[in-house]
């Protein structure tokens, strides 16, 4: 029977066993031989200088001991620092992880410089547990510092989904002055504009109301809000219009949704087919 791993059971399992994890492993160790190298190099040429003897061999050798977790650990740090430290874990969590984290890591160090390294050059595990000085440390600590940042340098932003952008435009708030009292209209609320002398009515679905106003002006203010000029009389807004009538082979009147039945001249019948289609069959 095949035994598979669900990621989502999984998923920090998952995360750190990929591509990038294999060339983050392939990095660190590169870099690292290149540290190491560096290190017993400086060491042997400081002790020549100094007319001890010293087989730099062996000073390698030491060196790659007391580097050896590094070389396992560095990826490891890299990868959970990208998913845990700088993933979309909580401020809790994080320290938690890193926390955890860096006593892993300097655990391992310290028992690798104890019974790994001290029997190697020849002091006693007890003695070396002792001597084992904040100085110590410190290549430690910036190692794990820099596998940290490097962690956070794989850290693709997170995409945001780019809500659509509403290019309709704002209703029109018409104001409506008389003697006695004043009224807001908003475009949205009206079906129909009608030229009445010097004023416009303003038609809505259970009223009228006059507005000092002609009806080029109204036409230009709301001629972007879907309301087109069908008679030299009348404007109506294009989604107010319930239907059309034809007589002689063209549309004559449409009517709108409250009822309301207005005149189509023949300059206005030739907007109406990029609403409704051919007005002409």
């Amino acid at each position: 029977m095949a035994i598979t791993v669900d990621a989502e059971k999984a998923p920090l399992l998952s995360k750190l066993w990929t591509r990038e994890a294999s060339l983050v492993a392939i990095g660190s160790t590169l870099i690292g031989l290149a540290t190491l190298f560096l290190f017993a190099s400086a060491s042997y040429f400081d002790a020549t200088r100094q007319g001890m003897d010293v087989h730099f061999g062996r000073g390698l050798w030491m060196y790659a001991v007391g580097f050896m977790p590094w070389f396992l650990m560095a990826p490891a740090v890299v990868m959970i620092s990208k998913h845990r430290l700088f993933g979309q874990a909580s401020l809790i969590e994080r320290v938690r992880d890193g926390t955890m984290m860096a006593v892993t890591v300097f655990t391992i160090q310290f028992l690798n410089m104890v019974f790994v390294l001290a029997p190697l050059i020849g002091i006693p595990s007890n003695e070396m547990a002792g001597q084992v000085g904040l100085q110590a440390w410190i290549p430690d600590l910036m190692m794990f510092i820099i596998a940290v940042l490097c962690g956070r340098m794989f850290v693709r932003p997170i995409p945001h989904e780019i809500a659509p952008i509403d290019d309709t435009p704002a209703p029109v708030e018409i104001v409506v002055k008389s003697l006695s009292r004043m009224d807001i209209v908003s475009s949205d609320d009206v079906m129909a504009i009608s030229a009445q002398g010097n004023y416009v009515a303003l038609v809505t679905q259970d009223r009228e109301l006059l507005h000092r106003a002609t009806l080029s002006t109204m036409r230009n203010q709301l001629d972007a809000l879907g309301f087109i000029q069908i008679h030299r009389s009348h404007l109506v807004k294009t989604k107010e219009i319930a239907s059309v009538h034809r007589k002689d082979g063209r549309v004559r009147a449409l009517l709108l949704r409250n009822g309301a039945k207005l005149p189509v001249s023949p300059r206005g019948a030739r907007l109406l087919p990029t609403i409704f289609g051919n007005t002409d069959a």
